[in-house]
């Protein structure tokens, strides 16, 4: 299992790297549009904005993954190692819980735009809010890895003396 997300992460690295460069493209065309030639690109800022939402959408379960997420660390490593696998475990079943909500309400609401274009580029508004569910179901990949990680370090006797 460790290998096949590995090589998704890899993916959503190379997605990421994809959408950093794009969006960096964007606001220097806008930059260069709007002081140089004294005219804007009305689509540029809506679309750079977007990018950089899918960026934040596909890199957060990355994060997750590699626990560098926000977190309590400072707290939680004043514990025992056999507290600290117990914390963590409760932490990822809340993440997971709010996961698996936040997917099937993001399900609901791309639902409901389905069909609706975006003002300023006239694109589907599907195409930018489909990064919820896509990142939900990230995460929820990602978030049950490290449950199951952590699990085991749990049962490992070594790990714990």
């Amino acid at each position: 299992m460790k290998k096949v997300l590995d090589v998704v992460e890899k993916i959503i690295d190379g997605l990421v790297a994809l959408l950093i460069g794009a969006f960096t493209i964007l606001i220097f065309v806008q930059v260069v549009s709007r002081y140089v030639f004294n005219n804007t690109v009305t689509w540029s800022e809506q679309a750079a904005r977007y990018l950089f939402i899918w960026m934040i959408f596909l890199g957060m379960p990355v994060l997750y993954r590699h626990g560098e997420h926000v977190g309590f660390t400072m707290v939680v490593e004043r514990f025992p190692k056999r507290v600290q696998y117990i914390i963590r475990i409760i932490i990822h079943l809340l993440v997971l819980f709010f996961c698996v909500f936040w997917l099937v309400q993001s399900i609901d609401f791309c639902g409901r735009v389905m069909g609706k274009k975006m003002v300023g580029l006239g694109l589907p508004q599907i195409y930018i809010h489909s990064c919820q569910p896509v990142g939900a179901s990230l995460m929820i990949i990602f978030v049950l890895e490290c449950i199951i990680r952590d699990v085991r370090g749990l049962l490992e006797k070594e790990a714990l003396s």
